[in-house]
C-alpha cells in the first residue's frame, strides 16, 4: 500500500510545482481531488494493517483450536482415524475382536508366557499357569510371603 500513497504524494509534490491557482475553478478542483486521493491511501493502508493482524489472529486462533481439538478428541481421533505406522498389524487385529486389553505374565516357575485379559482379571481369583500347574497368582497367600508364588527372593 504504501506504493500508493507514495504516488499520492508524488502527484501532491507536482501540483505543487506547478504553482496552480488557488483561487481558479480548476485548481481548486485537482487540490481538492489529490486530498481526497490522499486521505484514501491513508485510509486503505489503515484498513491493510487492520486485515494483516486480522490475519496473524485468525492463524493464531486456529493453532489453538486444534491443540483443543487434538486434546478433546484424541481418542476418537486415534480409534477412528488412526493411520500411525507404528500400529503392528497384530494390534488392528486384537480391536477388531472386540477391543479386548491383554496382559502378559512370565510364570515364575515355567518361565512360559501366561496371558489374561485385563478386562476380566481379578487378583482376588487363584489363577494357575496351564502347563506346569502351579499356582501363579493366589488370592490368600499362605506362605506370608510378597504374593508372587515363587522364592526369587
Amino acid at each position: 500500500m504504501s506504493r500508493l500513497t507514495d504516488k499520492v504524494s508524488y502527484l501532491k509534490g507536482l501540483t505543487e510545482g506547478m504553482k496552480l491557482n488557488k483561487e481558479g475553478n480548476e485548481g481548486k478542483m485537482i487540490l481538492h481531488i489529490i486530498g481526497v486521493m490522499e486521505e484514501m491511501a491513508q485510509e486503505l493502508e489503515r484498513i491493510d494493517t487492520t486485515v494483516n493482524d486480522l490475519d496473524e489472529y485468525m492463524e493464531s486462533i486456529d493453532e489453538d483450536l486444534t491443540e483443543v481439538e487434538e486434546m478433546l478428541c484424541d481418542e476418537d481421533y486415534d480409534d477412528d482415524y488412526s493411520e500411525d505406522e507404528d500400529d503392528d498389524e497384530d494390534d488392528d487385529d486384537e480391536e477388531a475382536e472386540g477391543e479386548q486389553e491383554m496382559i502378559e505374565y512370565p510364570c515364575p516357575f515355567c518361565g512360559k508366557k501366561l496371558s489374561f485379559e485385563l478386562k476380566t482379571f481379578d487378583l482376588l481369583e487363584d489363577y494357575t499357569c496351564p502347563y506346569c500347574g502351579k499356582t501363579v497368582f493366589a488370592a490368600n497367600s499362605e506362605t506370608g510371603d510378597d504374593g508372587d508364588g515363587g522364592e526369587n527372593g
